[in-house]
């Protein structure tokens, strides 16, 4: 049911969504299974986080934290660790969001998991961008470009290619800023992304 529920809530069918994760985090309670609980504890994060409800996206990220942290999977922690680093972000306790981000690092360079390291270092480029240090900012998320171009993750490289590129207009770096949202622009189209996503990008490139 889980992963029905993740899959609406990529679609955009938030509501229908909410009710199959919901129904999937019951039943994964009365079975005493942890990692279905963990798997729609992260699901419903990123479901309210759609939905523009942070602070719930932030419990749901912490209460899967809360279950793999003694699940033996290190990989998976680290992952739980970045999500809920993501969203203290979004909420602005950047000093807790830079700790689980942290941790999430450590644990995926532990493990050699790059794609992972690449997830966390653009998770720091926002605690940094959302704290003002513009410049810790562009290299985090230059770090994250190398790693996921290392990986094949095209799909990750154009989110954080987007995000460069406004960490460098802030910093009043135009032409960078460009550069970075053309390479985004580019790539968001190959996948065939919602429309919405292309026309705020073409937005930012004729400002």
């Amino acid at each position: 049911a889980w992963r029905l529920g993740a899959a609406l809530a990529r679609t955009g069918a938030l509501t229908e969504a909410t009710a199959h994760l919901e129904h999937a985090l019951a039943l994964s309670r009365d079975a005493d299974d942890a990692p279905g609980q963990a798997n729609a504890h992260q699901s419903l994060a990123f479901m309210w986080e759609q939905r523009g409800d942070d602070r719930q996206a932030l419990h749901h990220a912490i209460s899967a934290l809360a279950i793999l942290r003694t699940s033996g999977s290190p990989m998976r922690e680290s992952h739980a660790l970045n999500q809920a680093g993501w969203y203290a972000a979004k909420l602005d306790d950047l000093e807790q969001a830079r700790r689980y981000c942290e941790a999430a690092f450590d644990l995926a360079r532990q493990h050699n998991d790059v794609d992972g390291e690449a997830r966390v270092l653009d998770s720091l480029g926002y605690i940094a961008h959302r704290a003002g240090r513009y410049d810790d900012s562009i290299r985090h998320y230059e770090q994250a470009l190398v790693l996921y171009e290392n990986v094949g993750n095209t799909y990750d490289y154009a989110d954080t290619s987007e995000r460069l590129g406004d960490t460098c207009a802030a910093a009043g770096r135009t032409e960078q800023a460009h550069a970075a949202w053309r390479e985004a622009l580019s790539l968001f189209s190959e996948q065939h992304r919602g429309a919405e996503a292309v026309r705020r990008l073409r937005e930012r490139l004729v400002r």
